[in-house]
């Protein structure tokens, strides 16, 4: 049970990032910086 419940938030925690990631790349087109990554 427990072990599922941190899939699912380290799943969705994935897709989050993700999500920040193509949002700051489409914010930050002209330049040639990288997203802040952990």
């Amino acid at each position: 049970m427990i072990f599922t419940l941190f899939m699912l938030t380290y799943r969705e925690n994935k897709v989050k990032n993700s999500i920040i990631y193509f949002v700051w790349g489409l914010l930050d087109k002209g330049k040639k910086k990288k997203p802040f990554t952990k």
